[in-house]
């Protein structure tokens, strides 16, 4: 057996339905990455902001680095965001070991199967920054910014070569 592109534990937030981690973990095996599940997370109380009724991605992400493993995507149903930004699909640390992704905003207009489809393109696009991969102009690419659903819904799930040869170099 090929060994994994990235191995990865994910902590699941509280909130996150059962069905949704298990789907995650099937949709990332497709494509090479071995994930395991660590025990459910409460959200940090501080990352609410009431005024927005989001949650701060970057107090969630300070979360998970101290979770343990090597590499560590946090799952939530909340909605995220960082400052200057009215909302984010997820967030990493490039070249770090936490990734944060929000389901929250992956359901709208969508079946089951198009949700899991954008969650694991969020995922491992999240998993890509943590193995050093910024942006990608490749628009098919995982690696390519999604500034919305349209172009999460536009690109693949997997990385360009360029950027798969750049993982396998890390």
């Amino acid at each position: 057996m090929d060994e994994p592109l990235i191995k990865v534990q994910i902590l699941p937030f509280a909130e996150t339905p059962q069905r949704d981690l298990t789907g995650l973990i099937e949709e990332l095996a497709s494509v090479g990455i071995e994930a395991a599940l660590l025990p459910r997370a409460s959200v940090v109380a501080p990352s609410y902001n009431p005024q927005r009724r989001q949650y701060n991605a970057e107090i969630l992400l300070d979360r998970i680095r101290r979770a343990p493993g090597h590499c560590v995507l946090g799952v939530t149903s909340q909605d995220l965001y960082v400052e200057g930004l009215n909302f984010v699909f997820g967030l990493a640390d490039i070249s770090g070991k936490a990734a944060v992704i929000s389901l929250h905003r992956l359901r709208t207009g969508a079946d089951d199967m198009l949700f899991r489809a954008r969650a694991v393109k969020e995922a491992v696009h999240e998993l890509g920054h943590t193995r050093g991969l910024r942006h990608c102009s490749n628009p098919r690419c995982v690696m390519a910014f999604s500034n919305s659903l349209a172009d999460t819904d536009r690109k693949g799930k997997e990385f360009c070569s360029r950027c798969a040869q750049k993982i396998r170099g890390h």
